[in-house]
């Protein structure tokens, strides 16, 4: 880029800085590279939805659907809020925390391990050999990817060109797996399996390059494991509450409306996926600054993102109707679905005020958001779900979303 335009460029978001209140070049510069990984993930995920839509039926795409969502349950037991403790320790300087998370988590995962042996026994049992040979490629290989890490590492270091480069050739690595089954030949449990060893495979080899490259030194916070069990144990009826609801789905209404209701939420996922990337800058920036700083900053930073979300909100349901018509024909019926679950987007920002509580270690503030939301989603979705179906579904999300997230600007203020 040239001299001049690097210039103009660094005095446009300085400008900006006087409405936005934050450091636009910092999030530029990080930016730059996780939005393009975002971008390229997002390119990677629209096109296995393609596929999906076009080489699947209905009912073995949400099959395929409930294999991943009752399968990533397995991993609760890698002690998943670790992930957020060991990023806080890196950005303390204590990098030789990582070796150590990796080995706890790898100690903890084997309890995911049996908890699929005996899921997949079950499958076996009823003589659904499908689900029995999936959940048991799932029950080995979804604890160990879950346990190994390399990201909080990198995020902790500030590395956003690493961690967006690794991102990007994760999600392509296991694209080109799935989309290969599916071209040659779309069995679903040749698909699980393809889902589940490309993910070990490069989650592997990645961590080993971060060691090799980086060299973390061998320093350890001492509140690295205690503070991750934490937030683990806090969590786990959280990650229960994420799948939740297509675990109903599946066994109220079907594999087809499971199919419909996960095309219903693809896009509106996506774009949270970019969203993320602001959310993973802001951890370290928010983690050291001063706290009365951030409750006086922080509040009116997201209204303003508020603001723009509305407007992407109000482009997307002008053109989702035609998106969809032309890449997912055969899941039209989405559309509607999509329209109400897009106001989910408004609500993202509000995540940035969970960072104040994680920087400060405010563990019963974290308990009390970590349990009465989940649980809250949780009762929501068995009362609404059975009876209104899809729509119950996405109420039921909005709802306990809209009530969580005032549940936790009250902590937030409190600080």
């Amino acid at each position: 880029m040239p001299n001049s335009l690097k210039q103009k460029t660094y005095k446009l978001l300085r400008l900006s800085e006087k409405w936005t209140k934050t450091d636009m070049v910092y999030l530029a510069k990080g930016g730059f590279w996780l939005t393009g990984s975002k971008i390229v993930g997002s390119f990677t995920a629209f096109a296995l939805a393609i596929a999906y839509a076009n080489l699947l039926p209905q009912e073995t795409y949400g099959q395929y659907k409930y294999i991943l969502s009752i399968s990533s349950l397995f991993g609760i037991t890698a002690l998943t809020g670790m992930d957020i403790s060991l990023a806080r320790s890196i950005i303390n300087g204590y990098e030789g925390s990582l070796k150590k998370v990796i080995k706890i988590k790898m100690k903890w995962s084997l309890l995911g391990l049996a908890a699929g042996l005996i899921v997949s026994a079950y499958y076996f049992i009823n003589e659904n050999n499908t689900l029995g040979i999936s959940f048991l490629f799932a029950a080995l290989f979804s604890p160990l990817i879950n346990s190994i890490v390399y990201s909080p590492f990198l995020e902790g270091r500030k590395l956003f060109k690493t961690l967006s480069q690794y991102s990007v050739i994760s999600q392509i690595t296991v694209a080109i797996f799935i989309l290969a089954v599916l071209l040659i030949y779309p069995n679903i449990i040749l698909i699980v399996f393809a889902y589940f060893f490309a993910n070990l495979l490069i989650k592997f080899i990645l961590l080993i390059r971060t060691y090799k490259k980086y060299h973390p030194n061998d320093k350890e916070d001492p509140k690295t494991i205690s503070f991750g069990k934490h937030l683990s144990f806090m969590s786990v009826l959280g990650l229960i509450a994420d799948q939740f609801d297509k675990i109903l789905m599946w066994h109220f209404l079907g594999p087809a409306q499971l199919a419909i209701y996960s095309f219903a939420t693809i896009p509106i996922t996506q774009i949270q996926s970019f969203l993320k990337s602001i959310s993973i800058m802001a951890f370290p920036k928010i983690s050291g600054q001063d706290v009365n700083i951030t409750k006086k900053t922080l509040p009116i930073k997201i209204l303003k993102f508020m603001v723009i979300l509305i407007a992407i909100i109000i482009i997307y349901i002008l053109l989702s109707t035609y998106f969809y018509k032309i890449f997912f024909s055969g899941y039209t019926d989405s559309v509607k679905y999509s329209w109400l679950f897009s106001l989910t987007l408004l609500l993202f920002p509000l995540r940035l005020l969970a960072h104040p509580l994680v920087a400060k270690v405010k563990q019963k503030s974290l308990y009390i958001i970590n349990i009465f939301g989940p649980a809250l989603k949780i009762i929501l979705l068995a009362c609404l779900l059975p009876i209104y179906g899809i729509w119950g579904a996405i109420i039921a999300l909005l709802a306990s979303s809209i009530i969580n997230n005032l549940l936790l600007y009250y902590l937030f203020k409190k600080i």
